[in-house]
């Protein structure tokens, strides 16, 4: 039998190879320091799929609420900042200046 092996990872039995945890380790450490940004569902706004912000390649996704399936570019669900923000930063600048 092919998995009968007591090691075999597939079977769950033995414990996880050190070089293995020492990849874990990096890839958490490199996933903690980037920046990452919601995708929400076209149809009904539900959270499906967390991706850093320099991904542009396509997403295939899966709405748990509403059942879509299909593939998003990120490049084309980005939001906008709106223009208020930028006029609260203008404000706060300018009252620095004016005082």
């Amino acid at each position: 039998m092919r998995y009968a092996r007591p090691n075999d990872r597939r079977t769950g039995s033995g414990s996880i190879p050190p070089e293995v945890l020492y990849h874990l380790e990096l890839s958490r450490q490199k996933a903690e320091s980037t920046k990452t940004r919601e995708m929400h569902c076209p149809m009904c706004g539900y959270l499906v799929q967390i991706i850093p912000v320099t991904q542009t390649e396509i997403v295939f996704v899966k709405c748990h609420k509403c059942k879509f399936t299909g593939a998003l570019d990120p490049a084309y669900f980005r939001r906008v900042k709106r223009l208020s923000a930028y006029n609260e930063q203008l404000r706060k600048y300018a009252s620095r200046k004016i005082r």
